[in-house]
């Protein structure tokens, strides 16, 4: 598997709650074969991270770089960074709450066959239940979803 390196300025646009990211630059995107959503892996100034690419417009992508990895790197918007990065070709693990597993019964395929962002929303949404008789009517209304082939995002 090829690892692409590159440099890449931090950028985070004006406004509340937008990201900071590194570009990807097109001759790197284009070489490799990247496209939006696709998963990666690698380094950031030497610290691990795995993501999937964004969409920037104009063919472009781009990886956001959350704050905690911006922390341990040391760095923050406008400052540069030494990308690595590789398709990351592991498969999306995602632990399915024993009380959702059991629910979906015959319906299990069809989850198993979502995409794995699709997965991740209907268990955070069902996890994110402060109560037990929210999760139960949240597991409920997630199954007939699966059933009727709907999805949260």
């Amino acid at each position: 598997m090829n690892l692409w390196r590159f440099r890449a300025r931090l950028v985070r646009p004006e406004g509340v709650g937008t990201w900071t990211f590194a570009l990807v630059p097109a001759t790197v995107a284009h070489s490799a074969g990247l496209r939006p959503r696709m998963r990666v892996a690698g380094t950031i100034d030497g610290a691990a991270f795995r993501s999937s690419l964004m969409p920037r417009g104009g063919g472009t992508v781009f990886i956001v770089v959350p704050q905690p990895l911006r922390e341990r790197i040391h760095k923050s918007a406008g400052q540069e960074v030494e990308v690595a990065l590789a398709p990351d070709l592991r498969p999306t693990v995602l632990r399915l709450p024993p009380d959702f597993r059991h629910a979906l019964g015959a319906q299990r395929p069809r989850f198993d066959s979502l995409a794995p962002s699709h997965r991740k929303a209907y268990i955070q949404w069902i996890e994110g239940a402060k109560q037990a008789a929210t999760r139960s009517r949240r597991i409920a209304k997630a199954v007939g979803m699966i059933r009727r082939g709907l999805t949260l995002n």
